[in-house]
């Protein structure tokens, strides 16, 4: 599966297909343009079991819309769609703004992102959250696992532990 470069729009926005390269990911108005094969991923995923909340054809099937849903969508073929709420016109505030809403929340993981190091312009959400993770094992093994040993006595054809 190979993974092609992650397509971000703002929710209501359309997605269309194009067969020239130099316009996809390209964004015109309120239309995001994506590759052909792209397009029917997507299409095939919008109408796999109750997906279709996610995606809505429009334009007779020649589109795709965003719907009232924010996160990230992957193909079986491997297309990313980062979805983000439609709070700015442009992408990179629209995601600062969802980020520091995720930040507000009670038992978020997102409360503790560390914004200082994290490129969140360059990421999208699925790689923020896995970078997010990422730090919090780290900190885990820096700190040390917990090691108890559990007394049992019995006996035992070979020695695992301590002997009394």
């Amino acid at each position: 599966m190979k993974a092609s470069k992650p397509i971000t729009v703002l929710e209501h926005e359309r997605l269309r297909p194009t067969t020239d390269e130099e316009k996809v990911g390209r964004r015109v108005g309120k239309t995001v343009y994506v590759s052909s094969k792209d397009f029917e991923a997507l299409k095939l995923f919008a109408y796999e079991e109750e997906r279709h909340r996610y995606l809505d054809l429009a334009k007779g099937g020649r589109e795709l819309r965003a719907r009232h849903y924010v996160g990230v969508i992957e193909t079986r073929s491997g297309t990313v769609v980062e979805v983000l709420p439609k709070i700015a016109d442009d992408v990179a505030t629209s995601r600062d703004v969802l980020l520091k809403m995720l930040r507000r929340l009670r038992h978020s993981p997102f409360k503790r992102l560390p914004a200082a190091h994290l490129d969140t312009d360059r990421m999208n959400l699925l790689e923020i959250y896995i970078a997010m993770f990422v730090d919090a094992v780290t900190q885990l093994v820096r700190k040390g696992l917990a090691a108890d040993y559990v007394v049992q006595r019995s006996n035992e054809k070979f020695l695992k532990g301590r002997l009394e």
